[in-house]
């Protein structure tokens, strides 16, 4: 991934991609092939860990495109054996993100067809966990994070916004 985040970063910075969690890596593969994508299975393990997963990449898609994530055991077991039911979030969360493209309508179409989620408006897309809203211009990837709760600060670290909701 080291060349992707150099060449992120020589291009203005901003976030590489983003995960989705699915239950079934495998059938999420599979509809992702039948509906013409060039998939990538990898697995991560550690030898003797009771913790794994598994991600499905995307070949042909944008840089900005999501991953697909599976865990063994389930996501939340792990958060709840781990790390005590998810650990401490602190005082924000994040409430959704921004990606600037050069079509933002086309994009966020494209991306709710690969995720089977609707879009909320023509720019934004409702994913589960954070709200994915494009915006025009020629970056053509993720510029800014959007936090919730309280009084979330604003800043910008290596080409990515942090703002409030």
């Amino acid at each position: 991934m080291m060349p992707f985040v150099d060449e992120l970063l020589a291009a203005g910075g901003g976030a590489l991609n983003f995960a989705i969690d699915v239950t079934d890596i495998c059938a999420t593969a599979d509809r992702l092939r039948s509906d013409g994508h060039e998939v990538e299975l990898v697995t991560f393990a550690r030898e003797g860990s009771p913790v794994s997963f598994r991600e499905a990449f995307i070949a042909d898609a944008p840089r900005w495109a999501p991953f697909f994530i599976s865990y063994t055991p389930d996501r939340q077991v792990i958060l709840d054996t781990y790390r005590g039911g998810g650990g401490n979030r602190g005082d924000h969360d994040l409430a959704g993100f921004v990606i600037e493209t050069p079509d933002p309508a086309a994009s966020a179409a494209w991306l709710s067809r690969l995720t089977g989620v609707p879009a909320a408006e023509p720019t934004v897309v409702p994913l589960p966990g954070a709200h994915v809203h494009f915006t025009s211009g020629p970056a053509d990837r993720i510029t800014t994070l959007l936090l919730s709760e309280g009084t979330p600060p604003s800043a910008d670290i290596s080409g990515l916004a942090l703002r409030p909701r």
